[in-house]
């Protein structure tokens, strides 16, 4: 149970990183995995943080347009993390 609550947590962390500022989810990021360096942690918020943002559709596309420039397939925000670290 404690180890599906901390991932139930770090996705949550990790979902907040990407729909906001990603400075913010740091610390509680660091707090959830202490094992980790802030370097590491810093770069992959900042990335899983572009990556979020970088598929926006434009308003007031059609729904072509819409599918054309849908984000391709992306794995779950925790996976991705996990692949960011440095091993």
């Amino acid at each position: 149970m404690l180890a599906t609550d901390r991932e139930e947590q770090l996705r949550d962390v990790l979902q907040r990183a990407v729909d906001g500022r990603w400075s913010a989810q740091l610390k509680p990021l660091l707090r959830l995995v202490p094992t980790i360096r802030r370097e590491a942690a810093e770069h992959a918020l900042q990335v899983l943080y572009r990556e979020g943002h970088a598929a926006g559709v434009m308003w007031g596309a059609t729904q072509q347009q819409e599918q054309e420039l849908a984000a391709p397939e992306r794995p779950p925000l925790t996976e991705r993390f996990w692949a960011l670290l440095p091993d």
